[in-house]
């Protein structure tokens, strides 16, 4: 049996290899409202804000909340030129 070597990246975490030969899984699906901010450049308060408006849709686990990163993706090309404080102006993903 071979021992997998562990990958050092960001905030302590590792990525392990993928045995089956597939392009390694180093991304995550989702991303939590710091990490949704940081990828965006969206304030983590505004971030919150749009997601009680039902303008960018997402999950709860607790009181953590996961954004898929397709759907941040969308939201940005949709709103590109639009003022994101206005609740009327944003389009809903």
């Amino acid at each position: 049996m071979t021992r997998q070597t562990r990958t050092p990246c960001r905030q302590g975490h590792f990525i392990l290899p993928d045995l089956r030969g597939d392009l390694m899984l180093n991304e995550k699906i989702t991303l939590t409202v710091n990490e949704a901010s940081e990828y965006t450049g969206i304030g983590r308060t505004n971030l919150r804000q749009l997601i009680a408006w039902g303008k960018i849709s997402s999950m709860r686990i607790g009181r953590k909340i996961l954004i898929r990163r397709e759907v941040l993706d969308e939201f940005i090309r949709l709103n590109e030129g639009n003022n994101l404080m206005n609740k009327y102006e944003v389009i809903a993903v």
